[in-house]
């Protein structure tokens, strides 16, 4: 199982590749969506800050 976090929003992929004993490279990759895994929780009212880099 893959636990998502916060680094993973809101989109990442996902890459699986193996070699075989016959030495043929099989790989496949996921798109996915990742929704409510971010850092800082707020709700609606809360107070928050923003801090950011020129």
């Amino acid at each position: 199982m893959l636990q998502a976090t916060h680094d993973m929003a809101p989109k990442s992929q996902v890459l699986v590749m193996y070699v075989r004993a016959d030495w043929e490279l099989v790989a496949d990759a996921l798109s996915i969506n990742v929704d409510g895994a971010f850092m800082n929780k707020v709700r609606p009212g809360d107070l928050v800050t923003w801090d950011y880099m020129n």
